[in-house]
């Protein structure tokens, strides 16, 4: 598993559908530690939290970046302003998904977190008009 992980990491192969599961599955309970580790975290403020998490996130990225060039330059030739735009709204919902899980319970935030689907699918379906499939009103 682990090589196969890293042999797609670097452009030499693919996961199976399996594989890609049991990746989402890691990612999704790496993820729902944060809520923990913020309310283990009794002496930084959210903010100091906030600084912390994101330099360690800036370095997990430096060191990916680096291990998938395997030394060579990397270009922004292709960073538009789409790609600047979707990396603000990450770093500023990130920095959000912090400050809620500090002001209310890890419950509800989590939850309103999970909804975000159906309120997608739902806006596309009023603002863009976008047909909504049986199997995501389903899900």
């Amino acid at each position: 598993m682990l090589i196969a992980l890293r042999d797609a990491f670097a452009g030499n192969g693919e996961l199976t559908e399996r594989q890609g599961a049991v990746v989402l599955f890691a990612s999704g309970t790496v993820f729902s530690l944060t809520a923990i580790s913020l309310a283990g975290v009794e002496d930084a403020s959210d903010f100091q939290f906030l600084t912390y998490r994101g330099a360690s996130t800036a370095l997990a990225m430096l060191v990916l970046i680096v291990a998938r060039r395997g030394g060579r330059p990397v270009s922004f030739a292709g960073v538009t302003r789409t790609v600047w735009l979707a990396g603000a709204t990450l770093a500023v919902t990130s920095m959000l998904y912090i400050l809620a899980l500090s002001r209310t319970t890890a419950a509800t935030t989590v939850f309103l977190l999970a909804a975000a689907p159906i309120f997608a699918a739902v806006i596309g379906w009023l603002v863009l008009r976008e047909r909504v499939e049986r199997s995501t009103i389903v899900a």
